[in-house]
Order: C-alpha cells, then sequence, then structure tokens
C-alpha cells in the first residue's frame, strides 16, 4: 500500500498512533483498500469481540480521505466496499473506534454509538454498523 505525502503537522500527530509492531501482525490480518488514485484509503482487520450482538466484527482500524478529496463520495464508497468484505468474511458488521470530531460523520453512515465498556482504557467513541 502507498502513504500519501502527509502534513509534516498531520504526521507528527496521527501517524505515530497508528503504527504497529511486528507482534501486531501476529494477531491480526490487516487489509488495506484504497481508491486508483490514491484519495482514500481503509485499514481493516478481524475484530474477535462481544459488539452490539456476540460474534465476530471487521474493524475500522483508519478512514483517510484526502482534504481536497472530502466531500466526494470516497469515504462512503470505501465503508460499502468495507461491508461487502466484512459480509464475506462472516462478521456481523463493521466496529470503529472514532474521534469525536468524526462522530456525526459515521453516524451520517448509519453506525450507533456503543457503550463504552472500560472508561479508564477504552476508546470513548465506540460505533458498530451491522451486516
Amino acid at each position: 500500500m502507498r502513504r500519501w505525502n502527509l502534513s509534516e503537522r498531520l504526521y507528527r500527530v496521527s501517524v505515530p498512533a497508528y503504527q504497529y509492531s511486528p507482534a501486531d501482525w501476529i494477531d491480526h490480518a490487516f487489509y488495506g483498500v484504497e481508491d486508483p488514485d490514491l484519495n482514500a484509503v481503509i485499514v481493516l482487520s478481524i475484530l474477535d469481540e462481544v459488539v452490539k450482538i456476540s460474534g465476530r466484527a471487521t474493524l475500522i482500524h483508519g478512514l483517510y480521505v484526502k482534504r481536497a478529496c472530502q466531500g466526494q463520495g470516497y469515504g462512503r464508497a470505501l465503508i460499502d466496499v468495507a461491508q461487502t468484505w466484512a459480509r464475506s468474511q462472516n462478521t456481523n458488521g463493521l466496529f470503529i473506534r472514532a474521534h469525536a470530531s468524526a462522530v456525526g460523520y459515521f453516524e451520517h453512515l448509519g453506525f450507533e454509538q456503543q457503550p463504552v465498556r472500560d472508561p479508564a482504557r477504552d476508546y470513548p467513541h465506540r460505533m458498530w454498523r451491522p451486516n
């Protein structure tokens, strides 16, 4: 997967949070989908945890759309691809740990907020969209 030329601030603030160690690759199989012009990319894996209903979920690790391409349907298209992929993997739906600024966007795409199980350790915005 290719990467975009991120601004220095964005790279410094966000990229380290999404870096994985070799040990992460043992427990997770990561899948990526990008549009041909690299305007948007989504990173997925399978998550075995109880979400809204018991079972497996497809975890969205990140959804990235270039600023100049936002509002043109790239994010929605990649979420739809992820939903189709989730069904093919026999998972029950899509799960994301969203930033507060993205909650409204994901609600617009049909995601529902889920309760936080452990406030000290869990992400404050857990969202779910069933298949």
